[in-house]
């Protein structure tokens, strides 16, 4: 019994915290701090994080800091594929760019939620839906995303991997990366 109830809390310690971070190894252009869950960067930026998945359903936050000068703001953020390359321009499937619908704003928190089952991923702007986009093929593992999409921007953002930090919950079935 005593054996049971540790595995218990064990599994619910493992679906609170989580060690993916920004990958320093795995970037171009951004600028890492706070244990490299804080990004800074310009000039056609990219990253992905540590954690890749291929199965299972997934959710991580972001919050905006800050919003430097910029004269059109694109940033993109989901998730991609480990096969493309960094420094792909940030579209397509499994991406959502920020558009003049929903202009980035400080203090704003952002979300992705992706069943890589359902082959989906939904997009969030304060715990409002912005948008749910298919992805093709799961034939490989996908990580979190963020990027720049022309030369102009500059933000500063603080992703929320483990539940813990997260602001809102998740959708229904949906847990922090491992």
């Amino acid at each position: 019994m005593l054996a049971n109830c540790v595995l218990q809390a064990e599994k619910v310690s493992a679906a609170v915290s989580s060690s993916c971070t920004w990958n320093p190894a795995d970037k171009v252009g951004f600028t890492l701090s706070n244990g490299n869950l804080t990004l800074q960067g310009v000039y056609a930026a990219n990253i992905r994080a540590t954690a890749g998945v291929q199965t299972g359903a997934y959710y991580y936050e972001f919050r905006v800091d800050a919003i430097g000068t910029y004269s059109t703001h694109y940033p993109a953020f989901g998730i991609k594929p480990v096969s493309w390359a960094i420094v792909t321009y940030p579209a397509g499937e499994g991406i959502r760019i920020f558009g003049y619908d929903n202009a980035p704003s400080v203090g704003a928190v952002y979300a992705c939620a992706f069943d890589m089952g359902a082959k989906t991923v939904k997009f969030y702007k304060n715990n409002t839906l912005i948008e749910t986009k298919s992805i093709a093929s799961v034939t490989e593992a996908w990580k979190p995303f963020f990027g720049f999409t022309n030369s102009y921007d500059d933000m500063t953002i603080t992703a929320r991997f483990s539940q813990s930090e997260w602001t809102y919950a998740p959708p229904a079935g949906y847990i922090a990366l491992p």
